[in-house]
């Protein structure tokens, strides 16, 4: 899935789930930080389109992986932002970094989320990366969350919503 959708999805998570509270500075950087943080094995790239395409499909993207970068997220947020706690920007960037896996399984991606330990590579394509449907979705989910800062939770999860819903359709129609 293409980096804007993450954000968005990873902002939406985390609007979702956490009340809107003007306190929290830094909220929405860790969530949507965390959320393109798996893609950091990017960097690869330069060593070799293989060992980034097999270090792709574990490491940052894996459960432990996910973890290890939402948790990098939130410290990177906390050295900007001092007032909010490391602990819920944290918790924000971890959120982010697994709905970072949750859209790629969704477009197709094949990960082995229990890496280290073996297990299957798994994968759900539901969207093509770059699916008009679902940047249309995301597109005005992103406007409405945007706009709407006082009914941002709600925002966000009509957002998520709609895009479950879509998701879901699809699986219906692929005869999944």
């Amino acid at each position: 899935m293409d980096p804007v959708s993450h954000a968005v999805i990873g902002r939406a998570l985390v609007a979702a789930v956490r009340p809107h509270d003007s306190s929290e500075r830094g909220l929405a950087a860790a969530a949507v930080l965390g959320a393109l943080s798996p893609d950091v094995d990017f960097l690869l790239m330069p060593v070799g389109w293989d060992v980034y395409l097999r270090a792709h499909a574990v490491g940052t993207h894996s459960l432990l992986g996910a973890l290890v970068t939402g948790v990098g997220s939130g410290f990177i947020v906390r050295m900007v932002v001092r007032r909010t706690s490391l602990r819920t920007l944290m918790v924000a960037g971890v959120i982010g970094a697994c709905s970072h896996l949750l859209a790629d399984l969704a477009a197709g991606a094949r990960v082995r989320p229990a890496w280290p330990i073996p297990g299957p590579i798994v994968s759900a394509p539901l969207v093509a990366m770059g699916d008009p449907w679902t940047v249309a979705i995301l597109f005005v989910g992103a406007i409405a969350m945007w706009r709407a800062r006082e009914r941002l939770q709600s925002a966000a999860r009509a957002t998520l919503l709609v895009l479950t819903l879509f998701l879901a359709l699809r699986r219906c129609g692929n005869g999944a």
